[in-house]
């Protein structure tokens, strides 16, 4: 692998706000992938000829001085992770000619690989991000409150080497938040914390199905696929936790 990294730090306003920026440009040869060959019931390892991972990053952190205890915060990062060269890759089960498995290397009319260049690398989204804002108040009695709160966004992407069609992680949008009671010491605290408010449900890994579609039909104008099985990330969560420190003066930090 090499590659090369810039960035950018920034303190403004009376150091308010600080803001963080990244650029990198990575190249890897004979990257290695793994990928599970439900004709045969293995997992295979291969060597990509050559992948490029390049991007910009930016996060930034606000706290206005005129609101003790309020907190801003947001990241985004734009990533093109390709293969960069000819990548001949076992073709998916029921994957047609007009689908990519059009390399036919004994020339018997059937398609033997799928050329995967310039295709995205599994499990690297295009876009990401997140926002929310943390905020604490003193409600008397030597007591406090704080509310959290962060909307986190994924582009889609391919969860397979081999770039699956319907093996994908969707595009989505998570609503997370959560309401904190301590003492204002901070020597205890209470919180009821909420993940994936917005109760989406998205595959995280997946394969195809062993025993299903037609390997027979690979290659050819017309294809039996096979099943897919993949494992769901959790809907909506609701946590307590309860936290207890140790120490005088003892602090958190949001």
């Amino acid at each position: 692998m090499r590659g090369v990294e810039a960035g950018l730090k920034l303190n403004l306003l009376q150091r308010q706000l600080h803001m963080n920026f990244g650029a990198y440009h990575y190249k890897y040869t004979d990257l290695q992938l793994s990928r599970y060959n439900p004709t045969i019931l293995v997992t295979t390892i291969s060597n990509a000829s050559a992948a490029k991972v390049r991007g910009v990053e930016a996060d930034f952190s606000y706290e206005p001085g005129s609101v003790p205890n309020l907190r801003f915060f947001g990241a985004i990062s734009y990533n093109i992770a390709k293969y960069s060269k000819s990548f001949l890759s076992a073709c998916w089960i029921g994957q047609t000619i007009a689908e990519g498995c059009s390399v036919d290397v004994d020339g018997n009319g059937i398609g033997d690989f799928q050329d995967l260049d310039g295709r995205p690398l599994p499990r690297a989204p295009k876009w990401a991000g997140n926002i929310g804002f943390s905020y604490s108040t003193s409600i008397g009695n030597g007591l406090k409150l704080g509310l959290d709160n962060r909307l986190v966004y994924q582009s889609r992407s391919f969860l397979s080497q081999e770039s699956l069609p319907f093996a994908e992680r969707p595009e989505t949008l998570l609503l997370d938040a959560g309401l904190r009671f301590s003492d204002e010491d901070d020597r205890w605290e209470l919180a009821v914390i909420g993940k994936n408010l917005t109760n989406k449900f998205y595959a995280v890994s997946g394969t195809q199905e062993s025993g299903t579609g037609d390997p027979a039909t690979t290659g050819t104008n017309s294809g039996l696929r096979a099943d897919y099985w993949g494992a769901i990330h959790r809907g909506r969560e609701i946590l307590l936790r309860a936290t207890l420190r140790f120490g005088a003066g003892a602090r958190s930090s949001n």
